[in-house]
């Protein structure tokens, strides 16, 4: 029998080959993201004892009923029971002492900094569905994995991202630089992170029937928009034919270094005990250089944010 190389044996080898510090394997729905991703952090969980992974997304809910169900259906595929799940306290442990834990990663304004979540030590670790999910968690949780028994059988954590192509940071991040090869220019980022990116289709994977990539088909096939993000993997769509202004362009404002500087100024929004936010901003220009937001707050506690701003 002859084997082709798909997207899903490329992905495992990339995960496996103790480089990359991120990376996000992106494209078309059905194309097997899930089921590789589960079939990476079981058996990395199975070949080394003692280690710690987790697989998070935007919220627990969708963990359990989407991804948990591609867990059973990988360790009814290949057998493997020597696990328990918490249902309460959200993690699968399995007998040689490995563990998974499920995290929900949905952004808290009263939790900006994920603290929650960035406590824990982690060997490796998975977001699916990473277009969904908010970057900052993204980054606190890359500084907890390959903290935890990676010495011991000389691995490289890994974060590993999972999701069909999106508007967000997941495009300006990874596929744009893919595409204009700035990603692997010297092979690491800014922040010393070695990343990569890979694509995959529907039709590449050996699992899917025949039946689902026909409704898939006939589905995108009513809307231009869904046929070519989910159907062909195309990160290029026009997710809105009536935006004034374009993608990059928009894009572009979360990173503003063309902005020249300028003289310094405050602005406040003062909210008080409302639904709003109160927020105060220091600028340089036109460059907002320093924020600061507050759910409620008294007269008091504006009035010394706006002083101490003053003075620094």
């Amino acid at each position: 029998m002859v084997y082709s190389i798909t997207s899903d044996i490329i992905a495992l080898e990339i995960l496996t080959s103790n480089v990359y510090d991120q990376f996000l394997y992106g494209g078309s729905a059905g194309g097997a993201k899930s089921f590789t991703g589960i079939c990476w952090i079981v058996f990395s969980a199975l070949a080394y004892p003692n280690t710690r992974y987790f697989i998070a997304r935007n919220e627990l809910k969708d963990i359990r009923e989407s991804v948990l169900v591609t867990f059973d259906e990988v360790c009814d595929h290949f057998g493997i029971g020597d696990f328990k799940y918490n249902s309460v306290l959200n993690f699968i442990k399995f007998n040689n002492g490995s563990e998974i834990n499920l995290v929900e990663v949905k952004y808290k304004p009263s939790d900006p900094e994920y603290k929650d979540v960035g406590s824990t030590l982690y060997t490796s670790g998975w977001f699916e569905e990473v277009g969904e999910v908010h970057e900052k968690a993204v980054s606190v949780l890359t500084t907890r994995v390959n903290r935890w028994n990676v010495d011991k059988y000389d691995l490289k954590g890994i974060i590993f991202m999972t999701g069909n192509p999106s508007k967000t940071w997941t495009k300006t991040k990874f596929y744009d630089k893919h595409k204009n090869g700035e990603l692997y220019i010297d092979n690491e980022d800014e922040n010393n992170l070695k990343k990569y990116y890979l694509g995959c289709l529907v039709v590449e994977n050996p699992f899917i029937s025949q039946k689902y990539i026909d409704g898939l088909r006939k589905q995108a096939s009513n809307d231009k928009n869904i046929y070519e993000r989910l159907f062909k993997g195309n990160w290029e769509y026009d997710d809105n034919p009536f935006q004034l202004i374009e993608q990059e362009m928009i894009d572009c404002v979360f990173d503003n270094d063309h902005v020249p500087q300028g003289v310094y100024f405050l602005t406040a929004d003062i909210a008080r005990f409302g639904s709003d936010l109160a927020v105060i901003g220091v600028w340089s220009g036109w460059n907002l250089v320093e924020m600061l937001t507050f759910e409620t707050s008294k007269t008091i506690d504006i009035e010394h944010a706006i002083r101490m701003f003053r003075y620094k």
